[in-house]
């Protein structure tokens, strides 16, 4: 069966995280358990700044998990971390519940966006 192809409004999210990732985490040298939660708080980003970050319009934050769930599953087959862990509801300061349905993610954001932040094997763009 051929492999789904993504969508291309994932795959930018997808690469904006993965630039943002660059640009914040990679210098990062400790391990997850070393992370801070003001680190968290500095390289995360919500959805509405992450849609403007690609030219997008901050109305679909509502839907973003669904992008955003496609985003998890590339992770999930390559074996990495969830990068989607660093889109999150400014509201809640933490992804939403959706979140926790897609793959790769754990019932702990918190260690997931830890693993995130110190993962150091994401390639700089995702290709479909």
């Amino acid at each position: 069966m051929p492999k789904k192809k993504m969508n291309p409004l994932s795959i930018d999210l997808g690469n904006a995280l993965l630039a943002r990732h660059q640009s914040l985490c990679a210098s990062y040298a400790g391990s997850p358990d070393d992370i801070t939660d003001d680190l968290i708080r500095k390289v995360t980003t919500s959805y509405k700044s992450l849609l403007t970050t690609i030219g997008a319009p901050e109305s679909l934050a509502e839907s973003i998990g669904n992008y955003l769930g496609e985003v998890a599953e590339w992770c999930d087959a390559k074996g990495l971390p969830p990068v989607n862990a660093l889109a999150i509801n400014a509201q809640l300061g933490m992804p939403g519940t959706g979140y926790f349905m897609a793959a790769g993610a754990s019932e702990k954001w918190d260690n997931d966006v830890r693993r995130c932040i110190a993962c150091k094997r994401y390639p700089p763009q995702i290709s479909n």
